[in-house]
């Protein structure tokens, strides 16, 4: 009889490198298994299925495709240490404000030894480039307003001489 495989522990997946990674989302093979290969094990995804359930119901191809393979062709290439991978898709989660994404890349990068300073320098960059594009995206229509609200004064002004 052949002996069942032992469960792998958080800290076995927080310890995982890239191309362990790579193969554990390589032998997932239903939409499912995908979704639950992202995860550390016992992690509870009903906040996942609530998000992705639909497409892993309806169409699968949809997470492999635009979700499962790209995420491990990432790790098959192994650019970037995990750790920075983690840190960035908590950055670009933050961005898209996904607090799912948000926690789950966070304690990712946290396994992976990132510190918690890093982690908030990570979303202070986040904050400053959102307010530094919201000012950018704005700036025009201000001065816009202000050239406008100028023009009307000294129109006013000539009108009373």
């Amino acid at each position: 009889m052949a002996e069942k495989s032992r469960a792998m522990t958080v800290e076995e997946f927080g310890s995982m490198t890239a191309a362990q990674i790579a193969e554990r989302y390589k032998k997932a093979k239903t939409a499912r298994e995908m979704v639950e290969s992202w995860a550390p094990p016992g992690t509870d995804l009903t906040e996942a299925w609530k998000s992705f359930g639909v497409y892993c119901d309806k169409a699968p191809h949809i997470i492999k495709t635009y979700m499962h393979d790209p995420v491990t062709q990432v790790y098959e290439r192994n650019v970037l240490d995990v750790k920075t991978k983690e840190l960035v898709m908590l950055g670009l989660c933050a961005i898209m404000k996904c607090p799912g994404g948000v926690a789950f890349h966070m304690q990712s990068a946290l396994r992976k030894g990132a510190t918690e300073a890093e982690v908030m320098e990570v979303l202070f960059l986040v904050a400053y480039e959102l307010a530094k594009n919201t000012l950018a995206d704005i700036g025009e229509a201000v001065t816009l307003g202000f050239e406008q609200a100028a023009a009307e004064a000294e129109a006013k002004t000539a009108a009373e001489v």
